[in-house]
């Protein structure tokens, strides 16, 4: 596998970044529900991001993209969309996926749910949303209809690049979390000094750090 990002990649995070930010929460105030839903979709279809596949991009093009909505914690269906994508192609709708045919935990704003049964792929209406443990995005369960085969898949396919997107998103939120973190230690005083000179935080941070990057860096292996 190549060990760094090309320029096209580079430019592709650069993107997914600038319209993560954009749709992120920058305070408990902006979680859901304050989320503007048809914003959301229609500045993910504006900037190109939900076609990234469409238009000849690989799997580790989404990865990069997924990391940066994890870090922005953006309520935006970046991963939910994405995997519904791999599943049904280009759609007018606004589908995102299930992994477990129960809940689709990326789902703001959606009208479709995405689900794998018996080799197929499976298009059912969005119905009740679902409180979960994570406030920064908008959970939904799939009707009730009697499932109606869209399109023949590769289940193992979809499951390891589901495994890569959600892995990708937390190790988003990681590195968004030890950067904070960081802020924090140089700014906070104990002792009239930096509680960042202090060699047990020191280490606290590079260890996170470090597992961060070796998260990052097998997660790009398998999306490779």
């Amino acid at each position: 596998m190549r060990a760094a990002l090309g320029e096209d990649q580079i430019a592709l995070q650069d993107l997914a970044r600038a319209v993560a930010r954009d749709l992120g929460a920058r305070s408990i105030a902006e979680l859901p529900p304050a989320v503007d839903a048809d914003r959301a979709w229609t500045v993910l279809a504006e900037s190109g991001l939900l076609g990234v596949r469409a238009d000849g991009g690989s799997v580790l093009d989404l990865e990069v993209c997924a990391e940066e909505f994890g870090a922005a914690l953006s309520a935006a269906p970046f991963v939910g969309a994405s995997l519904a994508g791999e599943l049904l192609g280009p759609t007018d709708r606004r589908p995102v996926a299930s992994l477990d045919g129960r809940v689709a935990v990326d789902a703001l704003g959606a009208d479709g749910v995405v689900l794998v049964h018996a080799g197929h792929a499976h298009l059912l209406d969005a119905t009740d949303h679902v409180v979960t443990a994570d406030r920064s995005r908008v959970a939904m369960r799939p009707g009730s209809d009697d499932l109606v085969s869209i399109r023949r898949t590769d289940d193992a396919s979809f499951d390891a690049i589901a495994g890569v997107l959600f892995g990708a998103d937390l190790v988003g939120v990681g590195t968004a979390a030890v950067l904070d973190a960081v802020d924090h230690a140089c700014a906070r005083r104990q002792f009239d000094a930096p509680i960042g000179s202090f060699q047990a935080v020191q280490h606290l941070l590079a260890d996170a750090w470090v597992d961060l990057c070796a998260a990052r860096h097998a997660l790009r292996a398998a999306a490779w």
